[in-house]
């Protein structure tokens, strides 16, 4: 068995969820599921991961994969039939792209929320505007490359951005993502709709 340590509120785990649910992969990863916090010591996890960090994947013989992105990619190519990483050079790059918007996206959400949640009373200051006014302008970019994700084959893209907005219903449900984004809100849809993504929505567990 492989082992995923996990947590059912981080994006970043999520984002290997769904790879290990679109390879067919779920009967064969246990699930160590943590809290983590940088000012929280978690010998378990440093023993696996020297950086302390969620998703940590350690195969079966005992070697650990770190970040979300790297073990997407070994689940898909390596362990599945690489369907998350198109073949042609140019869609791939494309995808890439894509992917990259999505993790920035959830990059932001994610620091953003841990802020607040640190200092709730800081959140009209200079710091927390440029948060809402970067997170509006990307979700803004999403919308006009919503349609054409929408007519993409599922892909590693999707994926980030699937886990990005998904975290905004999560955590910022004020935000009102889709008003405004007509063609974003359907994409997050048609997204939350697909099983991988439905089988791993975030919720508060520990």
């Amino acid at each position: 068995m492989m082992k995923l340590y996990h947590s059912t509120r981080s994006p970043y785990v999520r984002k290997a969820m769904i790879a290990i649910h679109e390879a067919g992969l779920a009967h064969e990863v246990l699930l160590e599921t943590m809290r983590v916090s940088p000012s929280r010591d978690n010998p378990a996890l440093f023993a696996v991961n020297p950086l302390g960090k969620l998703p940590t994947l350690v195969l079966d013989d005992g070697t650990a994969i770190f970040d979300s992105t790297v073990i997407v990619h070994y689940l898909d190519v390596v362990r599945g039939d690489g369907h998350l990483h198109p073949d042609d050079p140019d869609a791939r790059f494309q995808a890439m792209r894509d992917h990259a918007i999505g993790e920035g996206l959830m990059g932001l959400v994610v620091d953003w929320y841990s802020e607040k949640f640190r200092d709730p009373a800081a959140d009209t200051n200079e710091r927390f505007r440029l948060y809402d006014l970067r997170v509006r302008l990307t979700l803004d970019e999403l919308e006009t490359q919503a349609s054409r994700l929408a007519d993409t084959r599922f892909n590693i893209a999707h994926i980030a951005i699937a886990c990005a907005l998904g975290y905004l219903d999560f955590r910022f449900d004020d935000l009102d993502w889709r008003a405004g984004r007509p063609a974003l809100a359907e994409l997050g849809d048609h997204l939350n709709a697909r099983p991988s993504v439905a089988a791993t929505k975030p919720y508060d567990d520990i």
